[in-house]
């Protein structure tokens, strides 16, 4: 425990690689003309950040796509590396990518490793690290290239590029990038209802994690009016320790740092791809005296350290148990099985696991009980007749609603196979105040 303790000590860093130098001739730019080629598309160039300054940067504005390429002295196929970049963004937001290329046999370029994916650049200059492995096929460059080429006057600033072969300490939190088919759509959002189990007299200060980003919404309602704050932390790799989040870098920092979090949560796919450094921090802040609540993985990657040393065991009390489904539900709706639900001590902390990715890990009745209590409270709309093979899904379009309805029981294969269930006819009442609308409302 102190071994683990006096490593560990700090959110940055807990451990360290043995690495090369910067495998990059030029990493500066001093040189115009050595191992950087400029694209050709948009606008690049080589520029001093003040005159007689003798600090160089690469910018790129305009409807620039690949704007800079480099090879370093040496690569090899397999092999993990840390690419550092040091960059920020100009007028306005912009995203950089920096991708693996290499030659193919006829002679052609293929693509690699994906190094860098749509890194949303702070507008200051930061230094951001990639740890990554090569791909087997020999390196013909590196390409950096902006993901949203059309950015008007806005662009990218680079001051420095560094490639070293093994891993640097990494904890980066970097903006949860919304951008493409992830930005979202004005007036479109569904209001987050307050969950059952009541409100809590002292404010709760919770991190959460997601192995993807559009999960982060599933955290915060279970949260929602319980007078807790949640950060949410998506993870962008395994063991990579670099996370986006909607809460600043310098907040998630501090609050890490100083100990601040009352409680984390760790789904189960969540926990295998979190990297040492972040670990470090969790374990540093329950054995402080805050509760880590896991949900067991296939794979529960770092924490399974923590699990053998906290000693779980079967709850002796049920007030634990009252608030999980058996307590929620009752005893007579569900079959639930307390074993499923371990709890011990790490220093000052509380460790809960609960040992199941799925409710339908304890029990099947359990899931459908649960599920239909919690649709039963949001369902906006009722048919007269019920139908399992009927789907329908609202939408919200300009100060409109959509409601497209669909049978999927007149689907008969080829084959002979399936049931058609012929011409679906129902009445049909809708909520609207569950939707949000008021007032006077016109149906076409």
């Amino acid at each position: 425990m102190t071994t683990l303790l006096s490593v560990c000590s700090g959110v940055f860093f807990c451990s360290s690689a043995v690495l090369s130098g910067n495998l990059f001739d030029n990493p500066e730019f001093d040189d115009p003309k050595a191992v950087w080629i400029v694209g050709k598309r948009g606008r690049t160039e080589r520029i001093e950040t003040a005159p007689m300054s003798g600090e160089w940067i690469y910018r790129t504005t305009g409807d620039t796509y690949q704007f800079l390429r480099g090879s370093p002295r040496s690569y090899e196929p397999n092999t993990e590396y840390t690419m550092e970049v040091k960059a920020r963004s100009v007028k306005g937001s912009a995203t950089l990518n920096v991708l693996e290329l290499f030659r193919k046999p006829d002679g052609k370029v293929g693509e690699g490793v994906l190094v860098a994916n749509k890194v949303l650049l702070d507008e200051e200059f930061r230094t951001y690290r990639m740890p990554f492995v090569s791909s087997k096929e020999p390196l013909f460059s590196f390409a950096f290239y902006k993901w949203d080429p059309k950015t008007g006057d806005g662009g990218i600033d680079i001051a420095s590029v560094g490639l070293y072969k093994g891993r640097l300490p990494t904890l980066e939190f970097r903006p949860l990038n919304r951008v493409g088919r992830k930005a979202p759509v004005e007036g479109t959002s569904v209001p987050m209802l307050e969950n059952p189990y009541g409100r809590r007299r002292d404010r709760l200060l919770v991190l959460g994690l997601v192995n993807r980003d559009r999960d982060i919404r599933e955290i915060k309602e279970l949260f929602n009016g319980l007078n807790a704050e949640v950060d949410v932390l998506s993870t962008t790799g395994r063991d990579q320790d670099i996370y986006e989040s909607d809460t600043s870098r310098k907040l998630l920092e501090y609050r890490l740092e100083k100990k601040e979090y009352n409680l984390f949560v760790v789904p189960s796919r969540a926990a295998e791809r979190v990297g040492e450094n972040l670990y470090a921090a969790i374990t540093n802040g329950v054995h402080a005296g805050a509760g880590l609540y896991l949900l067991k993985a296939r794979d529960p990657g770092r924490f399974k350290s923590i699990l053998e040393m906290s000693s779980l065991e079967t709850p002796k009390s049920d007030v634990l148990l009252r608030a999980f489904p058996g307590g929620i539900l009752g005893g007579k709706d569900i079959n639930f099985v307390p074993s499923c639900l371990m709890e011990g001590r790490f220093g000052k902390g509380r460790v809960i696991l609960f040992a199941g990715e799925f409710l339908t890990d304890i029990c099947e009745e359990t899931a459908k009980t649960v599920l239909r209590n919690c649709l039963d409270e949001i369902k906006a709309i009722e048919f007269s007749a019920p139908a399992d093979h009927i789907e329908y899904c609202f939408s919200r379009f300009g100060k409109g609603w959509l409601l497209p309805l669909l049978n999927q029981g007149r689907g008969v294969y080829p084959s002979g196979n399936g049931t058609d269930y012929g011409v679906y006819k129902a009445t049909l009442k809708i909520d609207l105040e569950k939707l949000g609308i008021s007032g006077p409302v016109t149906v076409r």
